[in-house]
């Protein structure tokens, strides 16, 4: 059996994986390229969101759902309402993302409609797909990364739906609505307004246990009846696990990206963003023959205090709507969505560290600190 070379080869073909194709082929990367991704872009039906400025808001257009300059987050007792002049917050279609990528690749980049196994030789990796073979100089790994059992999680059921009663506020996001069901975790209700009768509404809950899907539906619908909304149809559903942890191996004999590469933003869930700077820097080395093509996940301090909060939440699942509202409340607008996005900016962090009850976190920080894995 002949094997295939490659230049690059690029397991998985969703946000990560296409996304570096995209602006290799938009750079003229002179390079041969692979893609395995088994699924069709219309088969990957979700929402992405994160917050942009003009210019990523020009770019991504075509692909998008909706903008929005405000958005708020929801307690028992109080609510946040943010806005900002320097970002809005954007909802892309995932589908037309894909495709939208799809036609930007040129003709040296392959794509093969199939999974990809992965078998270690003697000098690389040999990649095995539709009972051919196939090498490339460099490996880059988007595929979905498997959640630690014990660790914390982002996961969620959502609706797109079209309500009987007209929308009475369209320009603003619920980021975090609070007032829903504690007893099994963190859980809160996040919905977009696509137009003044349609909307997306997801149950999303961190916690380390995936819940029964009855659990999500029963808080959807209790959030509308709450809201006084009523369901004339329901469009599609989408779901989700994201996990709010390190993923990436050290010992890796592939280039981690996407999800497994670090993009998820830990305290946030959120990797749209860190996905496109992942690729970015990689395309300058890819372009630049640079030899230090490994990516890290984001460093110290960041990573370090991502875990810090995450350890709160973990310690102290009962008072997580009020650690939200609070952080919230320490920023402005442009703060948040900056803070959102993946900011390192030191004193954004301690605005939010300093919003926390103060034992609790010098408690997180110390347990932390012996526990993080600082590679």
């Amino acid at each position: 059996m002949t094997i295939d070379e490659f230049d690059i080869a690029i397991l998985g073909g969703g946000n990560a994986g296409m996304t570096l194709a995209a602006k290799l082929s938009l750079a003229s990367c002179d390079k041969s390229i692979i893609i395995f991704e088994p699924h069709s872009p219309k088969l990957k039906s979700a929402t992405w969101s994160t917050w942009a400025d003009d210019s990523e808001v020009s770019s991504l257009k075509p692909y998008l759902k909706g903008i929005w300059k405000r958005w708020k987050i929801v307690g028992n007792q109080s609510e946040v309402v943010h806005k900002s002049l320097d970002f809005s917050y954007i909802a892309i279609d995932a589908t037309k993302y894909l495709e939208g990528c799809a036609k930007i690749i040129d003709d040296r980049v392959k794509l093969i409609s199939s999974y990809v196994e992965t078998k270690k030789i003697s000098d690389g990796i040999l990649l095995l797909a539709q009972e051919k073979k196939f090498i490339a100089d460099l490996i880059f790994d988007s595929r979905p990364a498997n959640p630690d059992e014990n660790g914390l999680k982002q996961h969620f059921i959502g609706w797109e739906i079209e309500v009987n009663q007209t929308l009475t506020d369209t320009d603003t996001v619920t980021l975090m609505d609070f007032r829903a069901d504690q007893s099994r975790g963190i859980h809160f209700i996040y919905a977009l307004p696509l137009s003044g009768n349609k909307l997306l509404v997801e149950s999303t809950m961190l916690s380390k246990n995936v819940e029964n899907d009855d659990w999500y539906y029963d808080a959807i619908e209790e959030w509308l009846t709450l809201n006084k909304l009523s369901i004339k149809e329901k469009l599609r559903e989408e779901r989700g696990v994201i996990p709010m942890h390190k993923t990436k191996l050290p010992s890796s004999d592939l280039i981690d990206i996407g999800v497994r590469g670090g993009s998820v933003r830990l305290s946030s869930g959120y990797s749209f963003s860190i996905v496109q700077q992942q690729a970015n820097a990689l395309v300058e080395k890819i372009i630049n023959n640079d030899s230090s093509l490994l990516l890290k996940t984001k460093g110290y301090p960041l990573g370090f205090l991502d875990s810090v909060f995450n350890r709160v939440l973990l310690d102290y699942p009962s008072i997580a709507a009020e650690i939200f509202v609070k952080h919230s409340s320490a920023l402005d607008g442009n703060e948040f969505a900056s803070f959102m996005r993946g900011s390192q900016n030191i004193r954004i962090w301690f605005k939010v560290m300093s919003a926390l009850p103060k034992f609790i976190f010098i408690q997180s920080f110390f347990k932390t600190l012996f526990s993080y894995d600082y590679r």
